[in-house]
C-alpha cells in the first residue's frame, strides 16, 4: 500500500494595514506583518486567556466605578453640610477633585497593564511592521518588532498604535480565524530575518 507524505504545515504571513483615519483612531500609514495560519490548540489558549483579561477588565472597572460613586457621595455631603465655612468646603471639594483625578489616572494606569497581558498573546505573531521611533540623537530608528523584541517592542508605540496592532491578532484568533485586513507592504519596512522566516511564506495580493 502506497504511504501518503507527511502533511507539512507551514506559517503564513501577511501584511495588514491600518484603517483610515477618523475621530476614534488616528494612526493610518502603520501596518504589520502578521502570522494568519493558527491552530486549534492555539485557538483555545487564545479564548481562554481573552476571556480572563476581560475578567479583570471588568473586575477593575467596576472597582473603578464603585470608587466614583463613594467620591460623588462624599461630594454630596459636602454640599450639605451646613456646618462648613466656605473656605472649608472650598478646601473639601478641592481634595475631592484631586482624589478624583488620582483615581481615574490609577484606573487607566491599571487597564494598560492589563493591556499588556494581551501584547503578549500577540507579539509572537507580529513579526515586522513599519513602526519607527527616535534615538537620543534625534535619529530615526526601526523599533524591533514584537516577535523579536517582545511585549516591551509596544512601549515604544502610541496607544493607538499598540492597541490596534495587538487586537488585529487577538481578535481573529479567539474566533478560530485567519487575520484578515486590507493588505499592502509599507515602502522602506524592514524585511524579517533568518530566524524570523523559518521557512514560512508571505501571502501576497
Amino acid at each position: 500500500m502506497e504511504q501518503h507524505k507527511r502533511f507539512v504545515y507551514r506559517d503564513r504571513w501577511r501584511w495588514i494595514e491600518a484603517p483610515p483615519a477618523s475621530a476614534e483612531m488616528d494612526i493610518e500609514g502603520f501596518a504589520i506583518e502578521c502570522r494568519v495560519s493558527i491552530s486549534n490548540a492555539e485557538v483555545r489558549g487564545f479564548q481562554q486567556a481573552v476571556q480572563e483579561n476581560d475578567g479583570k477588565r471588568l473586575m477593575r472597572t467596576a472597582d473603578y466605578l464603585t470608587m466614583l460613586a463613594e467620591i460623588n457621595k462624599g461630594r454630596e455631603a459636602i454640599r450639605e453640610n451646613a456646618d462648613l465655612t466656605p473656605e472649608e468646603r472650598r478646601k473639601a471639594f478641592e481634595a475631592s477633585r484631586d482624589k478624583n483625578a488620582a483615581e481615574s489616572d490609577k484606573f487607566r494606569d491599571d487597564l494598560m497593564m492589563i493591556d499588556r497581558d494581551l501584547w503578549e498573546l500577540a507579539a509572537p505573531h507580529i513579526r515586522a511592521w513599519n513602526a519607527a521611533t527616535l534615538d537620543d540623537n534625534d535619529e530615526v530608528v526601526d523599533v524591533p518588532a514584537p516577535s523579536i523584541g517582545g511585549v516591551e517592542s509596544f512601549d515604544a508605540l502610541d496607544p493607538q498604535m499598540a492597541s490596534w496592532a495587538a487586537h488585529v491578532v487577538v481578535d481573529a484568533y479567539r474566533q478560530g480565524k485567519a487575520v484578515s485586513g486590507p493588505s499592502k507592504q509599507p515602502a522602506n519596512t524592514p524585511e524579517p530575518t533568518q530566524e524570523q522566516s523559518d521557512g514560512s511564506e508571505t501571502e501576497s495580493e
